[in-house]
């Protein structure tokens, strides 16, 4: 069957674009009237706007008082951005685009009233070519959250990361809810300014909006404290405000009451102090006594307990009893052998009733966790050696098999593999151990334990496993403090 399609004069087609684009310079063909907030009035035909736009239809031959009028006030409606509509009305573009931000802004909040996404797309394309080539990115953003255009704030903040990194923006002509929301969002931090930077900004921000307020502002310098830097290059990089415009801030933020300081904490709370280094921290920040110091104590207690649990993690596996083939990173061990060898903790197990998971974050063809004594050779399969009790991923149970290759006649449990748990269950006290698989508990798999157990696990390349103690951890601190201490000596 011959399909037929609809015949187009290209021609005419364009011609057609070009007339209806000519009809916002015919006056003789305008027959509606806008008068919007600065005063001005914009005219317009009102069968192209109805035709072109719902809004409009609905304004000006629905049921609405305005469709019987030919004068209409809308006051909320700057023309500059009433004008930017109609153009893109009548001839799909925008071009007359100058460099009035709010009007950028204020057309894009009406083109989203007004269900114009082709519009929306032009005018944030046009404003993040403006941000990039120097524009007042503060400008655009305050406007921006002043009219509730958050999605438009949020499309500015990968150009002012990126700015921030490379030193071309800083926070000058932010308002303080603007610089707030663009410090709490993620997207600021998506070109990797580092955190020092983005504070050095927010204080010389502070500087302009607060202590300038009265008098002229001095210029950023080092800090002159004790302990700065000794090199001009060092001092250059943890420059942050000088010691004149520091104290006039102190000043201005005492002197205007609590509501000016809850400002600034509020400003605060969007700078992520923990990602300063600690010796930064102590040596160029504290001393400017310009960050409350719950902020500080907050910081300084977040990083000791991201290095206890790097630390921590560092302990679980003994680096001195690991086949020659295995690489242990933290928490994690990976198996670079060809044939299955071993690794164990450095932690032992006497009494009590423990449990710990093994997260298989790389699977091999047989992947075994359990317990091992202190007799075993880790240079070969725990399973085959009478000093290991080992849980295989095939769903079989191996201990003392005296050989490489199983056998693998008793069956427990179920199979595991890759991104699956593996929870161990040890009871000292009755001599016990058990398995289970993502939850699923599979009952006691061996028991005449010996006196002292270690948690171990047996693999070969490429297989890559993760030991989790859980809370259980402070616990063997507790009980086992000397060893640790041993690590970090």
């Amino acid at each position: 069957m011959t399909e037929y399609r609809d015949a187009v004069d290209i021609d005419e087609q364009r011609k057609l674009l070009l007339d209806v684009a000519r009809l916002r310079d015919r006056p003789d063909f305008h027959d509606v009237t806008f008068v919007c907030q600065d005063g001005v009035r914009v005219r317009a035909n009102r069968a192209l706007l109805a035709a072109r736009c719902e809004f409009f239809d609905r304004l000006l031959y629905g049921d609405l008082r305005e469709a019987k009028e030919a004068v209409i006030n809308l006051r909320s409606v700057s023309s500059s951005s009433l004008g930017l509509v109609l153009d893109y009305l009548h001839t799909c573009s925008v071009s007359s685009l100058g460099t009035d931000s709010v009007a950028h802004v204020e057309a894009y909040d009406l083109a989203r009233q007004y269900d114009l996404p082709g519009l929306q797309r032009l005018i944030v394309d046009f404003l993040v070519r403006r941000a990039r080539d120097g524009a007042n990115v503060g400008a655009l953003i305050s406007t921006a959250l002043q009219l509730r255009a958050t999605d438009v704030a949020e499309t500015m903040l990968p150009v002012l990361s990126s700015g921030l990194e490379e030193g071309k923006i800083a926070f000058d002509g932010f308002s303080v809810d603007a610089l707030i929301f663009c410090l709490m969002h993620p997207r600021l931090r998506i070109g990797r300014p580092s955190e020092f930077l983005i504070f050095r900004m927010v204080l010389h921000w502070a500087v302009k909006n607060y202590a300038d307020e009265g008098g002229e502002g001095g210029r950023a310098g080092s800090l002159g404290v004790a302990g700065s830097p000794k090199t001009e290059r060092e001092q250059q990089r943890h420059a942050l405000v000088s010691q004149a415009d520091a104290s006039r801030l102190r000043a201005v933020l005492q002197q205007n009451g609590a509501s000016k300081m809850e400002e600034w904490t509020r400003v605060l709370m969007g700078v992520r102090f923990e990602c300063i280094p600690t010796d930064v921290l102590q040596t160029h920040i504290e001393p400017l006594e310009l960050v409350p110091m719950d902020s500080l104590l907050h910081a300084y207690r977040t990083q000791a307990s991201q290095f206890s649990r790097v630390a921590l993690r560092s302990t679980l596996w003994d680096y001195s009893c690991r086949g020659s083939g295995v690489r242990i990173e933290q928490d994690v061990c990976e198996f670079r052998c060809s044939k299955h060898q071993g690794a164990r903790t450095r932690f032992h197990f006497t009494s009590g009733v423990h449990s710990w998971e093994l997260h298989i974050a790389q699977y091999c063809d047989l992947v075994w966790v359990g317990v091992v004594d202190e007799t075993v050779n880790m240079e070969e399969w725990l399973g085959k050696q009478s000093g290991g009790w080992m849980f295989g991923s095939n769903g079989s149970l191996c201990h003392a098999t005296m050989q490489d290759n199983g056998p693998y006649t008793q069956k427990y449990g179920a199979p595991f593999r890759e991104d699956h748990v593996v929870t161990v269950k040890l009871d000292m006290n009755r001599r016990e151990l058990g398995f289970g698989v993502n939850g699923e508990d599979f009952g006691v798999a061996f028991t005449n334990l010996p006196d002292r157990v270690y948690p171990a696990v047996s693999c070969r390349h490429p297989g890559q496993l993760r030991l989790c103690f859980g809370e259980e951890i402070w616990t063997l601190l507790d009980s086992q403090s000397q060893m640790h201490m041993d690590f970090f000596q």
